[in-house]
């Protein structure tokens, strides 16, 4: 437990493997909890992961994990290693991002802690029994882990210009304007990018290699490799989370954020 001041905020700690989650009540707020005592909140945020209790309590229905219909491999092999063998030290003597792409699967391949592991991801249709762990979203951007970072800090940052408990709603509306649009491109991004990567032998897969190879040195927007596209990497890895949370904050202050209740005008 931990108290921050001014203004005076509460947060608690909860040891995941003494409690389990049964839901919220959304007008006190509560977090309901099978053992111990519930908690009371001026604000609960619901980052319970895929299988999130506060997710199915929000909508009001049972919202499982949907299967993407592909399953990922991964391996880490070391970088010292290949060195020895003559035909894979140009992949860790040229570092890069490296992909293989074929019918309904690819791999990717890249170093990791500045060239002393080799990550290598295999990415291949699922047809693993349904009770079977695995990941259950599309990793093809490479982008949910700085999308969670960037979520966590643009809330903390507003969270921290808070004057008064009344601009909690605008707070999450600011939110809301800032966060919802960009990880819903990621997501639909992401789930594009499969559909380039696993294209079946054809006209269509020798267009997108012609693509790839022909414009390598000059990209352009809409490039099949969009960690090339000019446009959309400087979307992508150009964002400053931290601008983007100051502008709307100034914004909020001149009473000019729409959709608000107009908790700017208040003081404690």
């Amino acid at each position: 437990m931990a108290e921050f001041s001014p203004p005076n905020l509460l947060s608690h700690i909860v040891n995941e493997d003494t409690v389990h989650l049964t839901g919220i009540d959304f007008e006190t707020p509560r977090v309901l909890l099978a053992r111990g005592k519930d908690f009371k909140a001026d604000i609960v945020i619901g980052a319970d992961g895929l299988k999130s209790v506060c997710r199915e309590a929000l909508l009001g229905w049972k919202d499982p994990p949907r299967l993407t219909g592909d399953l990922a491999y991964r391996v880490t092999v070391s970088g010292s290693e290949m060195r020895k063998h003559a035909n894979l030290q140009d992949l860790v003597e040229s570092p890069a991002i490296n992909f293989w792409m074929g019918p309904d699967s690819h791999v990717v391949g890249y170093l990791l802690k500045g060239g002393d592991l080799y990550n290598i991801v295999l990415a291949c249709p699922d047809n693993l029994p349904e009770l079977d762990p695995r990941l259950k979203e599309l990793p093809y951007l490479a982008s949910g882990a700085a999308m969670a970072v960037e979520d966590g800090y643009c809330l903390g940052r507003l969270l921290s210009y808070i004057s008064s408990r009344s601009q909690l709603p605008d707070i999450l509306t600011i939110y809301e304007a800032l966060r919802k649009a960009r990880t819903t491109r990621v997501v639909k991004q992401s789930s594009h990018y499969q559909q380039i990567f696993h294209i079946h032998d054809g006209p269509r897969q020798e267009e997108r290699d012609r693509q790839l190879a022909e414009f390598n040195e000059e990209p352009y927007e809409g490039y099949p490799n969009k960690w090339r596209d000019p446009v959309f990497r400087e979307w992508l890895w150009g964002y400053d989370v931290n601008v983007e949370v100051e502008k709307a904050w100034a914004k909020y202050e001149k009473g000019q954020f729409p959709l608000i209740v107009g908790g700017f005008r208040s003081r404690l």
